[in-house]
């Protein structure tokens, strides 16, 4: 008889560990996450080109921005950098346009890279922007110069705002990716994680590059890239 009860509690106590490692990997991996959304910013964002329309080749994909889905990321900067993924060649330009309320473009620029991480910073020239207000950006495969209509694009929305009070990010800057994920500032979290990569070009650093990637639902893109 203790041998059977031996054998049962063995069991339930193999079923508790089983059941308390599967259950909170989701909300613990969530509490682990250091990009905490902001509140109120809710929007969906075309983040990703669609099928070929007037292009002659399959680019469903092509161009993916590196930013959340579901909500208007922020930015404290004048002139941030944005960032989006090219997975092939191509044979036409790029566009990158950037968009004031109000549809006025106050900036434009066109260019060809390589596939990829592409990172675009506003250049002095440019207009900055202002705090408070939404700024939408596209870019563009130029597939049909005559016919813009049918170029294939991406589009996301950017919100200036001002720098958070509570933390000083003027101390300690190397980790200032991780302040300003905690704060909601992606466009600033992406663009410090990326320059800290390119200047210690080290596995961790990739790492976290990574990491920011996949807490916005991008873990294949980010795998797929070797800085």
């Amino acid at each position: 008889v203790m041998q059977t009860h031996v054998k049962y509690l063995s069991v339930a106590i193999y079923l508790i560990v089983a059941v308390f490692c599967l259950l909170p990997s989701k909300s613990l991996a969530k509490e682990q996450e250091t990009y905490h959304p902001p509140k109120g910013k809710v929007r969906q964002q075309a983040r990703k080109t669609g099928g070929s329309r007037g292009c002659n080749l399959p680019l469903n994909n092509t161009v993916t921005l590196l930013v959340p889905q579901d909500h208007t990321a922020t930015t404290v900067s004048e002139r941030p950098t944005f960032f989006w993924y090219l997975s092939q060649k191509l044979s036409s330009p790029l566009r990158f346009t950037l968009i004031e309320p109000g549809k006025k473009t106050i900036f434009s620029q066109e260019l060809t890279p390589e596939p990829g991480i592409v990172a675009l910073n506003l250049p002095k020239s440019s207009h900055p922007l202002e705090i408070g207000k939404t700024y939408r950006w596209t870019v563009t495969v130029i597939c049909n110069q005559k016919k813009p209509s049918r170029n294939l694009f991406a589009q996301a929305w950017i919100e200036r705002v001002s720098l958070p009070k509570s933390d000083n990010f003027s101390e300690n800057t190397s980790f200032c990716d991780v302040r300003y994920a905690r704060s909601g500032i992606w466009y600033d979290a992406l663009a410090c994680n990326y320059v800290k990569q390119l200047q210690n070009n080290t596995d961790s650093s990739l790492q976290e590059f990574w990491a920011l990637l996949e807490e916005i639902d991008l873990p294949n893109l980010a795998q797929q890239h070797r800085f």
